[in-house]
């Protein structure tokens, strides 16, 4: 055994002395070796995962339903369920599921009869030959009464989700103009 030793120490110092590793650094690695008959990590010991794969698919399900949800509304959801754990740790997961924060894109929604109504008055003006000409400036102002949100999540790999939004949402509107004879009558709807 003693001539095993000595023939181990002279091996890693011909090792440290052909090579850039320190002594210490090649006799580890020569007892995982000895221990284990490899060189890959081993598993660590680390904390478990915060959060099982029930709550993990739970966190999935809500976000399909509601792309919208913050970290903070998502986090009571789960207290609700039983399942406590800090905001952070849903923010993480959720981006570690592929869910990316965006913006939201909208499109306005028209109403059928508002369609018909349009192009009659497209018909009206084609056929008028309006031109306008009399009109030097027109401006419209809205003032909402119902507020959207302006971000939302999505996956990466999924295609930009739009939103309908109607088109006569609960607003006050002003139109005014400036014409040669003068300005126009303020408008409130």
């Amino acid at each position: 055994m003693a001539g095993n030793m000595d023939e181990g120490v002279f091996k890693i110092t011909t090792l440290t002395s052909v090579s850039f590793y320190h002594k210490h650094t090649i006799s580890r690695i020569i007892n995982k070796i000895q221990k284990t008959g490899s060189t890959e990590n081993c598993s660590r010991s680390g904390r478990p995962t915060e959060l099982s794969a029930d709550a993990k698919t739970f966190i999935e399900k809500q976000m399909h339903i509601n792309n919208e949800a913050t970290s903070i509304q998502i986090q009571k959801q789960l207290a609700k369920h039983g399942i406590v754990v800090n905001f952070c740790t849903v923010r993480r997961l959720r981006a570690k599921q592929g869910w990316t924060l965006q913006h939201n894109h909208y499109c306005q929604l028209i109403r059928v009869a508002n369609k018909v109504k349009r192009l009659e008055y497209a018909q009206k003006i084609l056929d008028s030959h309006d031109t306008f000409h009399i009109v030097i400036f027109f401006d419209e102002c809205s003032v909402f009464l119902e507020q959207y949100r302006l971000i939302c999540y999505q996956k990466v790999d999924k295609p930009l989700k739009r939103k309908p939004k109607p088109k006569h949402p609960l607003k006050v509107h002003v139109w005014a103009g400036i014409n040669p004879k003068g300005g126009t009558v303020f408008l409130h709807l």
